[in-house]
């Protein structure tokens, strides 16, 4: 009795799957690609809804521009191909009246297939549910939920294009941004800091999902927002890093107080963007007032010739600035004359030294005689004109023009011969 009716709720239920006119429904492993196929314009983003049942109809509850399928419950679904999105390849299953008597361990089949449009028939020789997907009531359901938001396919392609204009534009809009934004931080002062950043809008803000897809245009209009508020935050960093540049000169000129300082404070701010001029004239102005004080003090307690070279050292690249030229011409007169004096004292120092030198070598050669040491070692015989010297390399005889006293010159020989000095006054 038990089997008579689980045969009977099976004929049942096939009979329901398989009531209707002919129709794609009536078609087995229906191919999606033949009954969504879509030649159309192809956009940046494609607009996706999620099919829901509302009070008995048939309604698009969500919105978003995602290209994958979004991890939601629901069946999403894309507007321009009317395709769903989740696949829908047919399957078995069993229920649990039916697992009993089927051995191929096929998994229960679910209670809500009806919901998410699939549709089942009974294979009475494998005693199990084929389960496929239901194309002609996911058709009456999306023409429903489509025709209560849009009069045609074309209202769908106004809002792609509309969408993707203002994508194009906000990232056109953002890359300016961060072009300017790269401008300042080359020419952002140091120390400044520069806290403004362009807000990031990534391609998966498409994720975001929406109640009515007029919201979508509520998201750009307020990255738009965000953008035209950076915007505005860019134009004002110049005045700020103005201002910090002139906190910053002021606090440097109240440090001013040597022609060092003064000097040190014109070259870091008369080249330096954002400074102000005036206060680089002004201490232009000390800084010249400081350095002729300065001069004049040091001229008057010049003393020692090391004391005149420093006067001169230090105040020589500083003529434009300086009143009485007068006295750093006068220190450097000094210095030339002393250094006159010096190298006159030095050249006759030089030719004491040589007229000391070539006595001694005459005096030398004229009264040498053998027992007496030359510059090359012992002489051991002297004639006219050539002695006999025990050198290193053995006892040679050398032209006595050629000889000096020892530690007057340096001995040398090449390949046993002897090689007189050079560069000698003698």
């Amino acid at each position: 009795m038990k089997y008579i009716i689980i045969i009977i709720f099976s004929i049942f239920l096939s009979a329901c799957s398989s009531t209707g006119k002919t129709s794609l429904s009536e078609t087995s492993n229906v191919n999606k690609q033949e009954l969504f196929q879509y030649d159309g314009k192809e956009y940046t983003y494609d607009l996706k809804g999620r099919l829901q049942k509302v009070n008995g109809k048939y309604r698009f509850t969500s919105y978003t521009l995602v290209r994958h399928s979004p991890d939601y419950n629901g069946i999403w679904v894309n507007l321009l191909t009317k395709a769903p999105l989740q696949e829908y390849d047919s399957y078995k299953c069993v229920t649990s009246e039916t697992r009993a008597r089927n051995s191929s361990k096929l998994s229960l089949c679910p209670n809500d297939y009806e919901e998410y449009f699939w549709k089942s028939s009974f294979d009475f020789a494998e005693i199990s549910y084929l389960v496929e997907f239901d194309s002609e009531n996911y058709m009456k359901a999306f023409t429903e939920a489509f025709s209560h938001e849009f009069r045609s396919i074309d209202d769908v392609h106004r809002l792609l294009e509309k969408i993707s204009e203002e994508r194009t534009n906000l990232n056109t809009r953002r890359k300016s941004l961060i072009s300017s934004l790269d401008k300042l931080k080359n020419i952002s002062p140091n120390g400044y800091q520069l806290t403004v950043e362009v807000p990031n809008f990534p391609e998966n803000e498409g994720k975001r999902t929406v109640k009515h897809h007029s919201e979508l245009h509520e998201r750009h209009a307020l990255m738009s927002q965000q953008l035209s508020d950076t915007e505005k935050s860019l134009n004002s960093e110049p005045d700020k890093m103005r201002a910090f540049v002139y906190q910053q000169q002021l606090n440097d000129f109240d440090r001013v107080n040597s022609s060092k300082t003064a000097a040190f404070f014109v070259n870091k701010y008369k080249n330096k963007r954002f400074s102000d001029s005036k206060i680089v004239e002004k201490a232009q102005k000390i800084y010249k007032k400081l350095l002729n004080e300065e001069f004049e003090r040091d001229y008057k307690n010049l003393t020692s010739i090391s004391s005149y070279e420093r006067f001169a050292s230090k105040y020589s690249n500083n003529r434009s600035s300086l009143k009485n030229l007068a006295w750093l011409e006068a220190a450097e007169n000094k210095i030339i004359e002393h250094n006159k004096q010096q190298e006159e004292l030095r050249l006759a120092s030089l030719a004491k030294e040589k007229a000391k030198f070539i006595s001694q070598v005459n005096t030398f050669r004229e009264k040498m005689n053998e027992g007496d040491f030359s510059h090359c070692g012992l002489i051991v015989e002297r004639k006219n004109k050539v002695a006999k010297v025990q050198t290193m390399e053995g006892a040679i005889f050398i032209r006595i023009d050629q000889l000096y006293p020892k530690g007057l010159a340096q001995c040398h020989f090449y390949n046993g011969v002897y090689q007189p000095p050079v560069g000698l006054p003698l």
